[in-house]
């Protein structure tokens, strides 16, 4: 018996090392025939099904090979990748930390750790975990990628570059380890080692999307508009840029006349906000001017002159003869950081301010109004609406100077801290404002609006409205490098970080400002 059992446990193992998985699940199962607690035999037939995709079978396998044996390294290593291919992480997390009291040095387990503890943005943590596997192994790659990766979520960039350097130590060509070099550069804002390092994947992969996408940032922010738009045409070839369902050609940029065109909005509506200034431009070249917005900036873009026809995306399409994103504008349009098209205001406001918005502001006519935007309109949790966004506590200081009204247009998640004690000294319109008409409307009759980078610092400066926008360190393109004023908004004022992070700098700013201005 013993024999037989040799040879389909060697059988199984010859099938399994050729990915003929069902045919050596079978092998496996066969042994149990003849030894029911064979624990080899069991784990074996739970690693098969899980490599073939049936997890709730290879699930059942191991947690019997556990009950029979009160568990092992390997058996809650198994079950552990069961669980983080089901998506049950936080049991793969108690899993793998089961697999570790059995063999602190499981390399695999403090691996898979880690990543998980980093997806669910435990940066700690994991990096604890990668230092164990490279203290294990010093020359597992992914484990100093990973570890350079946790530093750069937690804005400490000169321990990432060292993970990353140490990294490229091992292997010099690798390229995710170059691209998030460039990255935590430019995170420290240095950003001619940042270029440098994605010019340096850009020479092992010329086709490397994410390095050309952030080099644009860069050469934009430091007002080179002809070079780093046609570098920030790479983020069409990204699976998450919008497309347009047309099917015509993409437009590019020369006169056509007796054509008509279709733009479509892509991206976040300040982005549209920004660059639909481009229209009138647009206009000159073509017969007829198709618009494809998101439906809150519909009522808004209606009101554009240099605008024939316009839609709301999913809507179906009328005829039209090319088509472009109008983020790509300022590439087709070779666009220059001292010749922006267009004069401020340029969005059309002939709406009707709602009663129900007007009565909320004419608190008193003769106080000054300031409306206020303090975060994104995104989940709190999500890094880029962290980095842009405070606390409405954190602007408590603001609020209490007594000469001025306070406004929230506040949208989102954080609108709930209206709900604080602090939030008791605004009135809030937002969840009064339907759409960007509305919005529009209502910052018209503030005296100043103070936003972090969202949509609204792009509205009010469209508008040509009083605006001083709060910028993070490492602050969005758009906002340039190293100045406090903006070529795409004349009136609007910026206050950026000092340091990572610190935005008590930024707020006693504006206090000073607001009491001496």
């Amino acid at each position: 018996m013993q024999t037989n059992i040799d040879s389909l446990f060697n059988k199984g193992l010859i099938l399994a090392s050729n990915k003929a998985y069902d045919a050596a699940s079978q092998c496996f199962e066969q042994i149990l025939h003849y030894n029911p607690n064979c624990m080899e035999a069991i784990l074996n037939a739970g690693l098969m099904h899980y490599y073939a995709g049936r997890y709730d079978f290879a699930e059942q396998f191991i947690k019997v090979g556990i009950s029979k044996s009160k568990g092992s390294a390997d058996a809650f290593y198994y079950l552990g990748l069961i669980y983080q291919a089901k998506n049950m992480n936080d049991d793969a997390i108690s899993a793998y930390q089961k697999t570790l009291t059995f063999d602190s040095n499981y390399i695999e387990a403090w691996y898979n750790l880690g990543v998980l503890l980093f997806n669910q943005e435990h940066y700690t943590q994991a990096i604890e975990c990668f230092k164990n596997v490279i203290s294990i192994d010093s020359h597992f790659e992914d484990a100093y990628l990973n570890l350079g990766e946790s530093y750069s979520r937690m804005e400490k960039y000169s321990q990432a570059i060292q993970c990353f350097k140490r990294l490229l130590s091992i292997n010099t060509a690798n390229t995710d380890a170059l691209y998030n070099m460039g990255v935590a550069y430019n995170g420290l804002r240095q950003y001619d080692k940042a270029i440098k390092a994605y010019n340096t994947v850009l020479s092992i992969d010329p086709g490397h999307v994410k390095s050309h996408y952030n080099k644009s940032f860069i050469i934009l922010a430091l007002g080179d508009f002809i070079n780093g738009f046609k570098e920030y045409e790479w983020r069409l070839k990204k699976r998450s840029t919008y497309k347009s369902a047309s099917d015509k050609p993409r437009w590019q940029g020369k006169p056509l006349p007796t054509k008509t065109l279709l733009v479509y909005a892509e991206q976040g509506f300040g982005d549209c906000i920004q660059f639909i200034r481009f229209m009138p431009t647009i206009q000159q070249r073509v017969k007829d001017i198709v618009l494809e917005c998101q439906e809150p900036l519909f009522r808004l873009f209606s009101a554009l002159d240099s605008v024939d026809t316009i839609i709301k995306r999913g809507d179906e399409l009328p005829s039209h003869d090319f088509q472009a994103s109008l983020l790509s504008m300022g590439a087709l349009l070779n666009i220059t950081f001292n010749q922006l098209p267009g004069k401020v205001p340029y969005l059309n406001t002939e709406f009707l301010l709602r009663k129900e918005l007007s009565d909320l502001i004419n608190t008193d006519n003769n106080i000054y109004k300031v409306g206020l935007v303090w975060g994104g309109t995104g989940s709190t949790t999500r890094k880029t609406d962290m980095g842009r966004s405070l606390s409405l506590d954190a602007c408590k200081v603001l609020l209490d100077i007594k000469t001025i009204q306070w406004f929230s247009f506040q949208k989102g998640a954080r609108a709930r801290e209206l709900d604080h004690p602090t939030g008791k000294q605004l009135i809030d319109l937002g969840q009064h404002c339907l759409d960007f008409a509305d919005t529009a409307m209502a910052a018209k009759q503030m005296d100043l609006i103070i936003t972090v980078d969202t949509a609204m610092a792009h509205l009010a400066g469209s508008l040509g409205l009083n605006v001083w926008t709060l910028l993070s360190y490492d602050a969005d393109w758009r906002w340039m490098k190293g100045i406090d004023y903006n070529p795409w908004y004349p009136s609007m004022r910026v206050f950026r970080q000092k340091i990572p992070g610190d935005w008590r700098f930024v707020i006693d700013t504006v206090k000073h400002e607001l009491l001496h201005s």
